[in-house]
């Protein structure tokens, strides 16, 4: 090869590196390394080296290399929390529903328990009911407060549950009264048959 064409190889490999065909990696030789390997005489490569700015070419190279891979990670970062924050809200989506079931099955439960006999003490049911709708508020709180959900009024659903509530103990408390006073006159008469 002519000695033109050798600088020029020589320029292009301390520039741009030389890439290593088995790990893929790029190594940049020095200008030491390229007179060793071409037959170039040293100070031909340090004067050719200086008067055409090898070094600065080189370094802007790899700066531009450094830049492009920056870029691409900051791509796939971008990428990765957008499939995530994805993932999170299809998940506080599913928590959501599943709370929505739940605090309706507590609601049928009160109706359920509306027609149970009232001397029966359904208190623990009751208890056990109180600790699923507190565990479903803070659930749902938590899953529409941590994805800025403004769909759905949790607040107001809570407030129709607190009314359902409500309405079963007025109910339940009005049947407990009549059924007392049934009883109470029921045996009154019964007293009264009896003398």
């Amino acid at each position: 090869m002519r000695k033109e064409g050798l600088i020029a190889k020589a320029r292009h490999e301390y520039i741009y590196g030389i890439k290593d065909e088995k790990t893929g990696e790029i190594h940049y030789p020095s200008l030491q390394e390229i007179s060793e390997r071409h037959g170039i005489s040293l100070s031909t490569l340090f004067k050719r080296s200086a008067k055409e700015k090898w070094t600065k070419q080189r370094e802007e190279h790899v700066r531009k290399l450094e830049q492009g891979v920056k870029e691409e990670v900051e791509k796939v970062q971008v990428e990765r929390a957008k499939t995530l924050a994805s993932e999170y809200a299809e998940i506080s989506d599913g928590v959501i529903k599943s709370c929505k079931a739940l605090l309706a099955l507590a609601i049928q439960r009160l109706k359920y328990f509306a027609t149970i006999p009232l001397e029966e003490d359904i208190t623990p049911q009751l208890k056990r009911c109180s600790e699923i709708v507190k565990t479903v508020q803070l659930t749902t709180k938590f899953a529409t407060m941590e994805r800025g959900d403004t769909d759905f009024d949790f607040d107001a659903f809570m407030r129709e549950f607190e009314e359902e509530v409500k309405q079963f103990y007025v109910v339940r408390q009005v049947l407990k009264k009549k059924a007392y006073s049934r009883l109470k006159r029921m045996k009154q008469e019964e007293e009264e048959d009896e003398e």
